[in-house]
């Protein structure tokens, strides 16, 4: 027998957070035992610090003292920007430890969103997984497969750095590059803000029925609290053409995870694509990252399967394939629906 409870972020006790820890490292191991695992006291940090962009809700499946499974659900709040284009859809990642599953567990889990999602005005849930059980396990309540995209990993020590240099040097000076790590300037980072938002626009996403999430103020804002706090940078890279941006690559590195980098998002305006420039851009990012934080061993990133072009680059930087990522939508009563039914 399980049963379901919230963990209340502001007021868990003690024994009710170890446990959640306990779940979070062991998931961890059986899915992805070779990854770095953040620490409790940062994990939990992160949880109940106050954020202006995202809502959270934690759901925990129980059997006995333990944590068997969770679910934990955001939003974004009312008052952010284009939330209007947003409220309709909350977002859910969460598992099942695999001596638990096929046994009701995450349909419980699901089945307790459900009342979140009619008090939110919510009519459908995004779900992420990374495994075919899963995924089979969402189809059969409803969920319908959206969005495939590959995480790649990168050991720094296999960078081919010679190739690297000899791609930067084929810039023929026409582009003033910039670069930026630790934190980029207010003033820079607000007057980057329309270009990154039009760039991100273009990343395939597939048949997801969600808008993309433009970059806003309020979420740098968000990540350089927890940074300043924990420890991090944000590097980034600028191709400028005169007044012009034409290309950008950002990553992020917490110091709660100090040797691995994620490498965010590279994006090449329109009008400069067909010449090299996500390429140079990632290139001229690794040896930054290389630079600046010499103890980051890994870095990842995640691109859509089918953009087939910064695939390519990922190949030629050193990247491999490392998970896949499924994304699933289901509408909310098409959802009740399945889980009313027979399983």
């Amino acid at each position: 027998m399980v049963s379901i409870h919230e963990l209340d972020l502001e007021s868990a006790t003690a024994a009710e957070w170890a446990a959640y820890h306990r779940f979070c490292r062991e998931r961890s191991a059986e899915d992805t035992p070779d990854l770095p695992v953040a620490a409790d006291a940062d994990r939990q940090r992160n949880l109940v610090a106050p954020n202006t962009t995202n809502a959270w809700r934690i759901f925990n499946a129980w059997r006995g003292d333990e944590v068997v499974g969770t679910a934990a659900a955001w939003w974004r709040r009312e008052g952010t920007p284009n939330h209007e284009q947003f409220a309709r859809f909350i977002h859910v990642r969460g598992g099942v430890l695999a001596a638990s599953r096929r046994q009701g567990v995450g349909s419980a889990l699901l089945a307790h969103l459900l009342p979140v999602m009619a008090e939110r005005g919510a009519t459908a849930v995004t779900l992420e997984t990374h495994d075919d059980a899963s995924a089979a396990f969402l189809l059969r309540r409803a969920a319908q497969e959206k969005f495939r995209a590959v995480e790649n990993r990168l050991r720094l020590a296999d960078v081919p750095w010679d190739d690297l240099e000899r791609w930067q040097a084929k810039d023929d000076g026409a582009l003033r590059w910039e670069t930026h790590a630790g934190r980029v300037p207010v003033e820079r980072l607000h007057a980057l803000l329309p270009t990154l938002a039009e760039l991100i626009g273009d990343v395939p996403r597939g048949e997801l029925d969600v808008p993309p999430s433009p970059p806003d103020a309020a979420r740098y804002r968000n990540i350089y609290r927890r940074m300043d706090e924990d420890g991090g940078s944000h590097l980034m890279v600028v191709a400028m053409a005169g007044d012009t941006v034409a290309a950008v690559c950002e990553a992020m590195w917490h110091a709660e995870l100090p040797t691995t980098a994620d490498q965010h998002f590279t994006g090449v305006a329109r009008a400069f694509r067909g010449q090299g420039l996500a390429r140079q851009a990632k290139a001229r990012m690794l040896a930054l990252l290389a630079r600046e934080l010499p103890q980051v061993q890994y870095v990842t990133t995640q691109n859509a399967e089918s953009n087939a072009p910064m695939l390519r680059v990922n190949a030629a930087l050193g990247f491999q394939p490392y998970r896949q990522v499924r994304i699933l939508q289901v509408e909310r009563d098409a959802l009740a629906q399945a889980l009313a039914g027979p399983r």
